[in-house]
């Protein structure tokens, strides 16, 4: 099905491509306050390509705050569809319930863009989504391990950044990783990540969404430092806790890692 309007086309069937052209105030721009920062530079967010996988409580709301910030392309990957209880700390509302996240978020996000924004939507998962091989950025917002070992991968066979972020299972803490071409690979972070096991059952466990904001500002602020050829500190990982806690250290790559050390690849 394609549906076109005066500034959007909308296509739906695995994937969905929504281009925003919001309107543009003649006096100031809608991005003028981001681009007062001194380090900041909006044609490298206007030219950005960034691929993010999840959907969810954390990828819908780091979606969210892209798009205010006037990225130039935004693909979404994600195979679930909207419940009633993810609209506590999901961008979503009773309208999108049933619905892929990955169809339902670009619409919720067309208002909110503040530049022209091409946000495509792959209702599949990351492995089976037929996705380009130039993106700049791509995060990873989702606890699903086979999910995130190949966010990884397709980061190290593009030599592109991977910023892995998630929240702990209470809701008390969150954990930004960034995997940088060169450095430590998601493997290296989380060696366990690579020991098959078989599907969990599918049991409710706590959220909320004061955590997930936290975690999502963290993970942007390291994709925009990333696009602007900055680090967002002396670290590569960085934990956080409701209750002060704050960790920063630097993950270092491990001898024969079965998913980026090239002797072990063959």
């Amino acid at each position: 099905m394609e549906h076109t309007t005066d500034n959007s086309t909308i296509t739906c069937s695995n994937s969905t491509t929504l281009a925003c052209k919001p309107p543009r105030n003649r006096l100031v721009s809608a991005t003028d306050r981001q681009e007062l920062l001194p380090w900041w530079n909006q044609d490298v967010i206007s030219k950005a390509k960034i691929l993010l996988v999840g959907a969810g409580g954390l990828g819908s709301t780091i979606a969210l705050q892209l798009t205010q910030q006037g990225i130039g392309r935004l693909d979404i990957v994600d195979h679930d569809r909207v419940d009633t209880t993810n609209r506590s700390r999901q961008f979503y509302t009773a309208r999108d319930v049933g619905h892929y996240k990955a169809h339902a978020l670009p619409q919720r996000l067309r208002p909110f863009a503040t530049a022209p924004t091409i946000i495509r939507g792959y209702a599949s998962t990351i492995q089976e989504a037929d996705l380009d091989d130039d993106y700049r950025i791509i995060i990873a917002g989702v606890d699903n391990s086979q999910a995130n070992i190949a966010a990884a991968a397709k980061g190290l066979r593009d030599q592109t950044p991977v910023v892995f972020v998630n929240v702990s299972k209470d809701g008390e803490a969150c954990r930004v990783f960034i995997q940088n071409p060169g450095g430590a690979c998601y493997a290296c972070y989380r060696p366990h990540s690579l020991i098959p096991s078989p599907p969990a059952p599918c049991t409710p466990t706590p959220a909320i969404v004061d955590i997930l904001h936290i975690a999502t500002g963290l993970a942007v602020r390291a994709a925009t430092t990333l696009l602007h050829g900055e680090t967002i500190g002396d670290y590569n990982c960085r934990d956080l806790t409701m209750t002060g806690t704050d960790i920063t250290k630097t993950v270092e790559r491990r001898p024969r890692c079965l998913l980026c050390d090239n002797d072990c690849l063959g």
